[in-house]
C-alpha cells in the first residue's frame, strides 16, 4: 500500500496523510517506510511524478509492538 491509497481510504490531502506517517514515525509508532516515486499519468507537467511511502509489511515500532503486548 502506498501513502496516495491512504489518502483515498481517509478522504484527505495527501501531504497530510505524508505529515501523519512522519509523525507517526517521529514518536516511534511505527517506521518511516520507504519513498516511491508515482507518475500521474493524466498530467503533462514535467513535476508529475508524486512521492509516496510505500508500505510492505509491518511498519510498526519494536517499542510499539511491546506496549502493544504488555496491554494484551
Amino acid at each position: 500500500m502506498i501513502s496516495l491509497e491512504i489518502t483515498e481510504l481517509v478522504g484527505s490531502r495527501h501531504d497530510k496523510v505524508k505529515q501523519s506517517i512522519e509523525c507517526l514515525a517521529e514518536r516511534g509508532t511505527i517506521q518511516l517506510p520507504p519513498m516511491g516515486k508515482v507518475e500521474n499519468k493524466q498530467s503533462n507537467s514535467p513535476n508529475r511524478f508524486t512521492e509516496v511511502y510505500v508500505f510492505q509489511g509491518l511498519h510498526i515500532a519494536p517499542s510499539a509492538m511491546l506496549e502493544q503486548s504488555l496491554i494484551n
